[in-house]
């Protein structure tokens, strides 16, 4: 019985993070990652406005990817770029231009306004 119970539990949660995986990773990177990590990783001679203008844009990106504007290769090539020039704990501005470039390549390519 405990198995049958334990199995079905499992097969729950397989089944939500199948339908709402998208939007769990939508979720954490946006609110962990952009929020948090990536605006406090940016060049320091950024200015406010400018790291500002950073988390705007690749916040939009992930509304986008929210409202299955964006396919999820697309979406998965930008978070592991994004993991990518996160893993020294800095990001340098060549990184970060890169990271732009790519997501208006992804958003040209998906047709996202």
């Amino acid at each position: 019985m405990a198995l049958l119970i334990v199995s079905g539990v499992v097969i729950v949660f397989l089944t939500v993070l199948a339908v709402k995986g998208r939007d769990i990773h939508n979720f954490t990177f946006k609110k962990f990652v952009i929020n948090k990590a990536l605006v406090t990783m940016l060049p320091p001679e950024y200015t406010l406005e400018e790291a500002e203008r950073v988390r705007e844009t690749v916040y939009r990106f992930y509304d986008h990817a929210k409202a299955d504007q964006v396919s999820d290769a697309d979406l998965l090539e930008v978070s592991n770029r994004i993991q990518g020039i996160m893993t020294d704990e800095k990001i340098t501005d060549e990184e970060t231009k890169g990271l732009l470039a790519l997501i208006e390549e992804k958003k040209q390519k998906n047709a996202v306004p």
